[in-house]
């Protein structure tokens, strides 16, 4: 067998391993994002004695939070799935890796975008004397706007590397017609 070909079966062997792990690790990470979530949404919803509600003035400014909190779990189910169908054979180079990793762009872009509506400084959850269950927003509420530049750039790199991916796909796809 060619150098080639036998170097090209090792990388193929090493990526369906990584992508095996990686596909449980963002799933056990989704896991445990939901189990956060509910259990702040429990906390806010029905607070234990002792606890005391904290929830925005107006319930309009709950659903940028929402969307935020979707946002993220979308976004680790989402690259879990793409690691399972690497790990089960199927190529990176595929329609379904390059369309997910737009939804992934997209996901945070909502996350994004919706993260800019929340006011810095907003919690929503409960509290006590001695301890507290929030989603907290960080900043101080003396900043008027919350921009998360870093989140931004991620998205225009998933929405480029679906379209690289694309590309990848169509190329795979000659080279395995001219084989």
């Amino acid at each position: 067998m060619d150098k080639r070909v036998i170097a090209i079966h090792r990388y193929r062997d090493s990526l369906t391993s990584i992508s095996k792990v990686l596909q449980w690790v963002f799933l056990v990470a989704f896991f445990a994002y939901l189990v956060v979530v509910v259990a702040v949404v429990a906390f806010a919803l029905l607070p234990p004695s002792g606890f005391t509600r904290i929830e925005p003035a107006s319930g309009i400014l709950l659903l940028p939070i929402a969307c935020n909190v979707a946002a993220g779990g979308t976004a680790l189910l989402l690259i879990s799935l793409m690691f399972r169908k690497i790990a089960l054979g199927l190529s990176p180079f595929c329609p379904s890796i390059s369309k997910a990793l737009a939804v992934l762009g997209g996901v945070l872009l909502i996350g994004v975008a919706s993260d800019a509506l929340i006011a810095p400084g907003t919690q929503i959850g409960s509290i006590s004397a001695t301890s507290m269950m929030t989603f907290d927003y960080g900043g101080s509420s003396q900043n008027a706007f919350n921009f998360d530049g870093k989140g931004l750039l991620v998205s225009i790199f998933c929405f480029a590397l679906s379209i690289i991916f694309r590309y990848g796909t169509v190329l795979q796809n000659e080279a395995d017609d001219l084989m």
